[in-house]
């Protein structure tokens, strides 16, 4: 059985994850000054931030959700291996 290279799905990550917040900041400075951020039920804008604080939201935000999601991936089945239900648990784990 051949395992996947854990630091080649590390690099595909930082690699991914620099590509999107090159994107980000590209893409950003064609905003306007003032950035509608929520909309309410009849698609009336409701909620404001400015191009800044929305570039750092959005960079904080992908960062910090592709963090979160990769350490509960990689992490919690080896620490927790019971509360993974998956079948032939012994292969895929």
């Amino acid at each position: 059985m051949q395992r996947d290279n854990p630091a080649g799905a590390l690099v595909a990550l930082v690699c991914l994850t620099v590509f999107a917040a090159v994107f980000v900041i590209y893409t950003t400075r064609y905003l306007p000054d003032t950035v509608a951020t929520h909309f309410g039920a009849h698609n009336q804008a409701n909620g404001w931030m400015s191009r800044d604080g929305y570039l750092f939201f959005i960079l904080s935000f992908m960062i910090g959700i592709s963090a979160f999601v990769s350490f509960a991936v990689g992490t919690l089945p080896r620490k927790f291996p019971q509360w993974t239900n998956v079948p032939n648990r012994d292969y895929w784990l």
